[in-house]
């Protein structure tokens, strides 16, 4: 609420839907009360599995590998120590889908914020077509 008082437009929410149900029925509430739109539009489901994270990762290492990189980060060493926690896991059913995990089991291993980063490339995307099917 703050950061739309401030002049921020938001184009969605992404979530997982494993146990969010409360989340989502909170801010689609926020979102019908405040603009009176129908919050189906505005929240996306972003689900963190093989099949959903696959074509985002295939386009993330795309953007960071060409030639003029799409994508690049500051030289803050945070971003080196995330990359440096995640690993692709492959799935095993033949598709050979990838998936962003924790490269090891220890505590310290974070990866949420890499995930954030490829759940908000998926939700421009989804956002993307949205706009293109109205």
């Amino acid at each position: 609420m703050e950061l739309t008082a401030a002049g921020v437009n938001i184009a969605c929410f992404g979530y997982d839907p494993y146990q969010s149900k409360q989340v989502v029925n909170d801010l689609g509430a926020w979102i019908f009360s405040t603009t009176g739109l129908d919050p189906k539009n505005y929240i996306l489901p972003v689900r963190q599995n093989f099949a959903s994270y696959n074509p985002v990762v295939d386009e993330f290492t795309y953007m960071v590998q060409t030639d003029e990189p799409w994508i690049r980060f500051s030289d803050n060493p945070m971003w080196q120590w995330l990359f440096d926690n995640v690993a692709l896991a492959v799935s095993t059913d033949g598709m050979e889908n990838k998936k962003p995990v924790k490269s090891s089991t220890s505590d310290s291993c974070k990866v949420d914020p890499i995930q954030a980063l490829l759940s908000a490339l998926m939700l421009y995307d989804l956002a993307d077509s949205k706009v293109r099917e109205t």
